[in-house]
Parts: C-alpha cells; sequence; structure tokens
C-alpha cells in the first residue's frame, strides 16, 4: 500500500478527481435541474454555463453579468424551464430569468431577493422591502403584492401545490398566505430568531423554518408546531427537503451540506467544501446531490437515501453487496431486502428465520446469523436452508466468514479466536493471545490471511488457515476496533475504531500503523472517490458495517441506528 495522498490532520487536503465537468475560468455558483438533467452555472468572468449531465457536454457558454456586479445565486424552476439569477446576499438588486436550456434571458425585473418558482414554472416571487412581489413569466406583468407590516421580507418558499407561500421578516416572523385569495394563513413566531431559510415538505404538509438555533416544523394542517428533529449544527443558510420527506438538507454558505434524519434528529453526513484553491459546495434543488466545484470545474455527487429503519419496519443490523452487484440488508424479523444501488430502490425480500443476521457472506449468497450467547448458524439465502451451526457456551463477541465460505472465524472474549470448518462444524484450531475481548474480524480476498482487533484497540495479522505467525500492534487509541478491511493484495489493512479513527496497518514487523482520513485505493476505493463525501471523517457516522459493490463503484453502510445508506462514486463509472 503506497502513502496517503493526503496529510492525515486534514482528511479534506486530498487532491479530488478529474472534474467530470471541467471547465476553466473559476466557477462562483451553480445549481442543477429538479430532474438533474441540466447543470448550470456562473463564472468569474460573468458567463452563464450549461451542461447536459448525461452526456457532459456543455451546452451553452453566454455572457450575463457584468465585471462588478454583486455574487449571485442560482435559482431553478421546478419545472425544468428556467433559472433565476439573483443576489446572494440581501438586499435584493436586480433579477434575471433565463432559459435553463439555453441560458438566454427571457426576463429581468428591477429588483427581488430569494427568488421562488411556482410548481409549473409560471410565476416567480420575491421579497422587496416589506413587499413580496410576483410576476407572470409568460407576459412579465406584475401581480398583485402581498405586504407584511413593520418590517422587511426576506426568505420565500411555495408549497409543492403551489396553494401556499412562506416568506420571512426580520422581525422573527414567518408568514403563510394563500395564493389563490391572497389571505394570510398563518403568522409564526420563529422563536429562535430570525429566520435563515424556509422549506416546504414534498408533500406540502409541513414547513420547516430554518435559524440559527436550529429548524422548528410548522404542521400546515392541524396548525400546530409538529415533533420533528433537527440538526445539532446551526442550520444556516439554504433549506432543502428530500424528495422522500425523510431527510433535511441545510447548505451553509457555499462551505457545508449538513443532512440529518428528521424523525430521529441524526446526523447522516456534513459535507465539507475542498480546502483546494476555489473549493465550494452547492447542493441541488432537489436536495439529492452535492455539487462540488473546485479549480478546473465541478463533480456530482448523491446525496444518500436513508433505507430501512424502525418506522418502515425494516431495523438493519447487517449490509453486504451480491454477485451481480446488487445491496443486500438484513433485520432481526425474518427479512433480507436487496436493493438496485443505482436507484436506491427496493428490489425484492427474501424470508429468512426471524433472528439477528450478523452479516452476509462476500458474495451475499449466504447469511450469518448469532454471535454472543446465541449458536452461530449458516444460512443459504438461495436454497433456503441451514448449511451450519455452532452451539458454544462461550460468549461470541466477533465473527467473519472466510471468502471461499469454506472456514468460520469466531473471536471471544478472552482475547483468543476459533477457526471452524464449514463442511463439518467442527473447530479446527484455537489461537490464544495476551489481548483484550476481539471486537472484530476480517479477512483478506484470497482467504489466506486473516487480522482482528480487540476492545482495546490491539491488531492482530496472522495465517488464514489455522492463524499461526501472528503479528501483534498494540493499541494505538482509546477506541475499540470496530471493522477491519484488507487490501486487495493483502499486504496491509484498514481498521477502523470507535472513534471513527481509521489506521493502516501492514503485514511488516515494526511497521507503524498510519492514521488516515479517506478508504485508501487499494483497500478497495479508487482515485474515483477522492475528497468525496463519504471519504471525509464525517462520512459514516455510528458506523457498524462497510461493504464494495464489486465494480468498487457502490459503498453500502449501516449506521448502527437501523439504518443503511448506498454511497456512490462521484468520480464516475
Amino acid at each position: 500500500m503506497g502513502t496517503p495522498r493526503q496529510d492525515p490532520a486534514d482528511p479534506y487536503s486530498v487532491r479530488p478527481p478529474k472534474p467530470r465537468f471541467p471547465h476553466p475560468v473559476r466557477i462562483t455558483t451553480a445549481a442543477l435541474s429538479r430532474d438533474g438533467s441540466i447543470l448550470v452555472a456562473l463564472d468569474a468572468e460573468g458567463m452563464i454555463n450549461g451542461w447536459d449531465v448525461r452526456t457532459r457536454k456543455l451546452l451553452y457558454r453566454r455572457p450575463i453579468l457584468g465585471k462588478y456586479e454583486v455574487l449571485q445565486r442560482l435559482t431553478c424552476s421546478p419545472d425544468g424551464r428556467y433559472v433565476a439569477l439573483s443576489a446572494r446576499y440581501s438586499p435584493g438588486s436586480l433579477l434575471r430569468v433565463l432559459g435553463l436550456s439555453t441560458g438566454e434571458e427571457i426576463r429581468r425585473f428591477d429588483r427581488g431577493y430569494s427568488p421562488a418558482f411556482s410548481p409549473d414554472g409560471e410565476i416567480l416571487a420575491a421579497t422587496d422591502g416589506p413587499a413580496l412581489r410576483r410576476w407572470a413569466l409568460k407576459s412579465g406583468a406584475e401581480l398583485p403584492v402581498l405586504e407584511l407590516q413593520d418590517a422587511d421580507l426576506k426568505w420565500v418558499a411555495t408549497s409543492p401545490k403551489g396553494d401556499l407561500i412562506a416568506v420571512s421578516d426580520d422581525n422573527l416572523r414567518v408568514a403563510v398566505w394563500n395564493v389563490e385569495n391572497r389571505r394570510r394563513v398563518a403568522l409564526l413566531d420563529s422563536t429562535y430568531g430570525r429566520a435563515t431559510g424556509l422549506a416546504f415538505s414534498p408533500d406540502g404538509a409541513t414547513l420547516a423554518i430554518g435559524t440559527h438555533w436550529g429548524v422548528r416544523f410548522w404542521d400546515l394542517n392541524k396548525k400546530e408546531w409538529r415533533h420533528l428533529e433537527s440538526h445539532e449544527e446551526y442550520a444556516r443558510g439554504q433549506l432543502t427537503f428530500s424528495s422522500d420527506g425523510r431527510r433535511m438538507v441545510a447548505a451553509v454558505r457555499q462551505a457545508w451540506i449538513l443532512v440529518w434524519d428528521v424523525v430521529t434528529g441524526r446526523p447522516l453526513h456534513t459535507w465539507r467544501a475542498s480546502t483546494l484553491p476555489d473549493g465550494l459546495i452547492e447542493v441541488s434543488e432537489g436536495g439529492d446531490i452535492a455539487i462540488w466545484i473546485e479549480r478546473g470545474g465541478m463533480r456530482l455527487e448523491r446525496i444518500p437515501r436513508v433505507l430501512g429503519g424502525e418506522e418502515n419496519g425494516h431495523v438493519i443490523r447487517s449490509v453486504g453487496f451480491t454477485r451481480d452487484g446488487h445491496a443486500i440488508t438484513g433485520d432481526e424479523q425474518g427479512s433480507v431486502r436487496l436493493w438496485d444501488p443505482v436507484t436506491q430502490q427496493e428490489l425484492r425480500r427474501i424470508s429468512v428465520p426471524p433472528r439477528k443476521i450478523r452479516s452476509f457472506s462476500p458474495d451475499g449468497a449466504w447469511a450469518v446469523y448469532g454471535g454472543g450467547d446465541d449458536p452461530v448458524h449458516l444460512w443459504d439465502l438461495v436454497a433456503g436452508k441451514e448449511v451450519f451451526k455452532v452451539e458454544l457456551k462461550t460468549f461470541i463477541s466477533a465473527i467473519a466468514l472466510s471468502p471461499d465460505r469454506t472456514t468460520m472465524a469466531l473471536g471471544h472474549p478472552d482475547g483468543s479466536v476459533s477457526l471452524w470448518d464449514v463442511s463439518t462444524s467442527r473447530e479446527r484450531c484455537r489461537v490464544r493471545l495476551e489481548i483484550a475481548g476481539v471486537s472484530a474480524i476480517g479477512w483478506s480476498s484470497d482467504g489466506k490471511k486473516l487480522a482482528w482487533g480487540d476492545e482495546l484497540g490491539s491488531v492482530v495479522i496472522a495465517e488464514g488457515s489455522r492463524g499461526a505467525e501472528p503479528l501483534q500492534f498494540k493499541p494505538r487509541g482509546p477506541g475499540g476496533i470496530c471493522d477491519i478491511l484488507f487490501s486487495l493484495d493483502g499486504k496491509s489493512l484498514l481498521a477502523l475504531d470507535k472513534q471513527d479513527v481509521r489506521r493502516i496497518y501492514r503485514d511488516e514487523a515494526g511497521f507503524e500503523p498510519k492514521i488516515t482520513g479517506s478508504v485508501p485505493e487499494d483497500i478497495g476505493l479508487d482515485e474515483r472517490w477522492n475528497a468525496s463525501g463519504f471519504t471525509q471523517k464525517e462520512g459514516t457516522p455510528g458506523h457498524i458495517q462497510m461493504v464494495f459493490s464489486p465494480d468498487k463503484r457502490y459503498v453500502v453502510t449501516a449506521t448502527g441506528w437501523g439504518t443503511a445508506l448506498i454511497w456512490e462514486a462521484p468520480g464516475g463509472p
């Protein structure tokens, strides 16, 4: 394994892969159409640029801004026809509307801030002092103004049906109007401070109000505050619900993207823009894509959906990939589910014994059950039958099945590891060392090497058939080892501890393990993943398992909260 290509003290210093959308001029802001088909960006020369995302072809490059005009923000219409060019920071200024597919200017309005389109793209709304102004894009005519007394207005959001419009002011209030009759249906006190962002849920039933102290949620049907959870970080900037309404996304000054589960409040990820020159990050209109802006162009990275969870009856305890590239998840209620990693949609379900699935075989064909005080079982998912069973009086703290499915390795609280023949269900040998309880076990891809870690952070590398010639590394930190991944050549491995610290170990006496902020290329991730959200330290909060797809384009992780995430390499196929 080569030296990690980044400073261990700064996991964001790694050089990103070649931009998927190259551009010779520094990009200042970008946006993605709701359907993900067109990427539009404004550069430092005042040119508006558009790309076809599928083909990566540059569609247009047109002059749109003067050299000294203020910083701008891009807002795409939900129907995919238009993009609004407006001031990034208040007060509002000249407001332009361009054709998203051509970059041609269609309309311009004298002044407006925080533009928001109606769902059909026919009407544009923006704040201007105490007034909420609206224009019909077809004719350019201004519609009746909506006003809120005693304060200047700022942020605007339109409901998915277009029947409601919400706006915040500088007096800690948020007003909601019925668009058709222009009557105010709610006037809310944001309580925590001035609103920093507004967003309607996809079903239109909830209004999210972001402040510097979190997010509050208003139930528009029941006319009361709704109990949904906020992120622990400040909710500064653009707010967006994911398309399934399960996640909340907050963009913070082109530097951070915060993503969390609104049901549990648990953070799913925090993206941080690259520290390279010109490094910025934006979020798509649909809240499902991170737009990385770096010197030389841009790349896109999918924000993973939340799979499983208690609320949908699938509390995920194990993850893996099948030989044909489908993600696989298992629970304790007798259900295994297969997922398409491209669409993140469920493909089918397999009924299995209602016990805790510990893991899957490397090819996803067998499920591993048991551990702790329970017997260890192997269940053939295709044949629907048990193929291995071991009952021990001692506690089993870690389990790993060899890649060829012939050997089962079991870790024990006394620091020993036992190896079992799957075909006979008999113990072959036991390796005893002076270490703490074994907490994780991993095999090399060819099964010739085995490694395990203990509760205090020790790591052991040994021969695979009988655990011979063990090489022991002393603890390097306060966290016990929770996962081990070998490099492709089997000469080194990555160990993840419970403090979310990754260390590189070599099968070499005297080698000092090195901390790394990413998953190195020869462990399984190649340069397509460089500087991606997944390889940032915050990429796997509560991480308990991490499995690569056969083509290394996807990674599925179990969060430890009964959910899973499927990550896609942002550097392309």
